[in-house]
């Protein structure tokens, strides 16, 4: 019993190990605003962003138009398009860097700007850095869901199979 059991361990071990090396990641080190590398499956890629902003995701942000509490990191990302490509509400946030203060702003963009594109977001393969493993890739979606993200870098690009990724760094 106990090795039909470390076997089935094994297996799904295995199984988990090789479906996690058929995703996309981003090589550590790219540029989002210009090229970005990805490696899937071994073979190497070379995209560039359609799409590249700064953001700062806040308390509004989090709340749909409705003042439905969202809860999920791509719809949250979706309604902080929506406050600042529709209703002109950036977010603000400090950081004192002594000497320096820096106050940072959510960036428009020339993609989002209408509900379709905006709803394009809850179809997006969120493509992680390389390095990452799939804890802290859960630990990065629940900060967002829960605002408590610095400013965030996002690329979004198209995938050589076709689908839409986007990646979501940390500044600051």
């Amino acid at each position: 019993m106990r090795r039909l059991f470390y076997t089935t361990l094994t297996l799904a071990t295995l199984g988990i190990a090789s479906i996690a090396a058929a995703d996309p990641c981003i090589e550590y080190g790219a540029s989002m605003d210009d090229q970005i590398g990805l490696t899937e499956n071994g073979q190497h890629w070379t995209v560039s962003p359609f799409v590249f902003y700064q953001t700062v995701i806040g308390d509004q942000d989090l709340f749909n138009s409705k003042g439905t509490r969202l809860t999920n990191y791509l719809s949250i990302l979706q309604q902080d398009r929506a406050n600042v490509n529709r209703y002109n509400r950036p977010d603000h946030t400090k950081y004192d860097d002594p000497p320096n203060e820096t106050i940072f702003t959510d960036q428009k963009d020339a993609y989002f700007t209408t509900p379709a594109r905006r709803a394009e977001f809850q179809d997006m393969v969120y493509v992680p850095y390389c390095y990452m493993s799939p804890e802290d890739v859960r630990w990065f979606k629940k900060r967002i869901e829960t605002a408590d993200t610095g400013f965030l870098l996002i690329g979004v690009f198209l995938l050589p199979d076709g689908r839409t990724g986007i990646h979501i760094d940390e500044a600051g």
